[in-house]
């Protein structure tokens, strides 16, 4: 009986001895925490809560059964930490190798009982076809008709990129190896449908100008692909026929901004009649936009907008920011602020003019992760929206000989973009996305004009239409909340992966990169990374498809906004690239642009 109670009294002494460590860790799953909460997280009001909290349970309670509280107290707080340390976007990854989880199909056939999943896979399998074609000869005029304007601008902005750099990208063995419906679920007006897609091929990134860049090689890779079609809508098919959906006279050859029928005038992509693509997301940002929360607030704005007005809806919204935003930044890497002119305010167009971007430098490997809502509101005149963009480049000087990479690799920047229209507005009678007036809906003839020739009103109106006013930094958002207190009704985290990844989840991501940086990813590094992975808490059967990215250079680079959080991931990576007892050329890049933009 003495050897049993002095066991329970041992229990006692180390609960109050690592009281602080366990309320440190609780929340940060051993790797530290988000840059929201690391300045709390782990101090000592926390650890001094829970060690007033077991002195009073054995003064209050009788002996034994206070040791037998506390000793189910302890045990209660060891498995809420090892929960804790396997709850990240990155574990969530494993989904890739399970069945698609057709959250919400059965209440889209409820809805459209003539909605076939076989024939939507079927479409979505010659949508992959027609788009790698398109892409490989940087000309998209085959699925035009079917992809949103967003889409296709950053198709287009890629390929301006690429010739820039005399680059081309070449696939070989492109294979399908597992399609599935993800979610459905309803926006407004519209239904939208994600699809996982699995696939492998041999892709080559081939530079005539600049060899140096060179790269590829085999790869598995996951996307996931959302398609939008308006709730009612025809059941046309784009995907199979050239014909136009509303007269039925063949549609243009040609890769343009707009996909408008040149006899009966009607766009194609508009989801009235067929699903059309409007998102393209590579697996782990979809894993972190998917798992974050959306407010009930926001969802109570988005609702009243959608019964205020009948042509809202936030995907074709999100696919808007996603078009005007990557005209803003081409804009900027041409020098030619004109070209979005019409689909910014007046202000941001003379910040745009006063852009010291240099003209040398061009954006490698452009893509947007992806652009999501994140905020509504109104004034008495306005509505106005904010949106989350996250964009991947890599920026490179191209005047001399070789290309001076200003960007080791691939890094993503936040952005937050605002939205703005009058309010109590009906839908715009045009769009200049679309070369059509907002006000009247006549014919945009001159792209670079400021007003329309019929009615005479400016296209960037906020009076009829949705117009891009600002596009911030996070830090610059944080300010402009500040000073407009009480502007939005609802406002979620401005960077999507802060209430999801911990230090640890960037210290992975960017430890995988330093890693295969040299082009290797050697037996002992990635035996580090494996270590490294277990001890952070990862299961790592389940992060198989981290690894894979990473071997494919697929992952980019990442950071959280907290310097203390910054400065332990920049240890972590030193060590990450002296596994093999020595750091090469190219990992020493990677560390050294880690510090000097990161830490300085």
């Amino acid at each position: 009986m003495k050897r049993r109670y002095k066991g329970l009294a041992l229990i006692v002494v180390f609960m109050l001895i690592l009281a602080p460590v366990v309320m440190a860790r609780t929340g940060g799953a051993g790797g530290g925490s988000s840059s929201r909460s690391s300045s709390s997280s782990g101090s000592g009001s926390g650890g001094d809560g829970l060690g007033m909290l077991i002195y009073w349970i054995i003064v209050s309670i009788p002996f034994p059964y206070n040791m037998i509280v506390l000793a189910a107290i302890f045990g209660a707080a060891m498995l809420y930490s090892k929960n804790a340390r396997q709850t990240s976007p990155y574990n969530r990854m494993a989904r890739q190798d399970t069945p698609a989880q057709k959250k919400g199909l059965d209440a889209l056939k409820k809805n459209d009982p003539a909605f076939s999943e076989q024939e939507f896979l079927l479409k979505v399998r010659k949508a992959f076809e027609q788009i790698n074609e398109g892409w490989q000869k940087k000309n998209m005029s085959g699925c035009r008709r079917y992809i949103s304007d967003g889409i296709y601008q950053r198709f287009h902005a890629q390929f301006e990129m690429m010739n820039r750099l005399e680059q081309t990208n070449r696939s070989e063995q492109i294979r399908i190896l597992d399609l599935g419906i993800d979610k459905a679920e309803t926006d407004g007006y519209f239904d939208a449908v994600s699809v996982r897609l699995r696939a492998s091929s041999t892709d080559w990134f081939e530079n005539t100008k600049y060899p140096e860049l060179n790269s590829g090689g085999f790869e598995e890779y996951t996307e996931y692909w959302t398609f939008l079609r308006k709730r009612g809508g025809g059941h046309k098919d784009l995907y199979r026929s050239n014909a136009c959906p509303s007269c039925g006279d063949q549609l243009p050859q040609d890769s343009s901004d707009v996909s408008k029928c040149p006899s009966c005038g009607r766009l194609s992509n508009t989801g009235e009649y067929d699903w059309i693509l409007a998102e393209i997301t590579q697996a782990d940002d979809y894993l972190v936009t998917e798992q974050r929360p959306v407010p009930s607030r926001l969802k109570k704005e988005t609702a009243r907008l959608t019964e205020e007005n009948d042509d809202f809806c936030v995907q074709l919204l999100e696919d808007r920011v996603s078009n005007g935003y990557v005209r803003v930044l081409m804009a900027r890497v041409t020098r030619k602020p004109e070209a979005a002119r019409r689909f910014i305010s007046d202000e941001l167009y003379a910040a745009l003019q006063g852009d010291p971007w240099d003209p040398e430098v061009a954006l490698n490997r452009l893509y947007l992760n992806y652009v999501k809502l994140i905020a509504s509101g109104s004034t008495e005149e306005k509505n106005l929206l904010a949106f989350a963009v996250k964009e991947t480049s890599q920026r490179i000087r191209t005047g001399g000989r070789r290309a001076e990479l200003l960007d080791p690799r691939p890094v993503a920047r936040d952005r937050i973009v605002l939205l703005e229209r009058q309010r109590g507005r009906s839908a715009a009678a045009g769009n200049v996305y679309s070369y059509s007036c907002p006000s009247c809906g006549g014919e945009i003839q001159d792209s670079l004009a400021l007003s329309c020739s019929y009615c005479g009103e400016a296209y960037n109106s906020v009076s009829f239409d949705w117009v891009i006013t600002r596009i911030l930094t996070t830090a610059e958002y944080q300010q402009y909340l500040s000073e407009h207190k009480g502007v939005f009704e609802s406002s979620t985290e401005p960077d999507l992966t802060a209430a999801l990844y911990k230090t640890r989840d960037y210290a992975m991501n960017n430890l995988m990169i330093v890693i295969s940086s040299d082009g290797v990813f050697k037996e002992e590094e990635e035996a580090f990374a494996r270590k490294a992975a277990a001890r952070w808490g990862y299961n790592v059967a389940k992060i198989q498809a981290l690894f894979q990215m990473a071997k494919s250079g697929r992952l980019v680079l990442r950071m959280p906004e907290s310097p203390k959080d910054r400065a332990r991931i920049y240890r972590l990576l030193v060590k990450a690239a002296s596994s093999d007892n020595e750091i090469h050329q190219e990992e020493q890049q990677v560390l050294d642009y880690v510090k000097g933009t990161f830490l300085s």
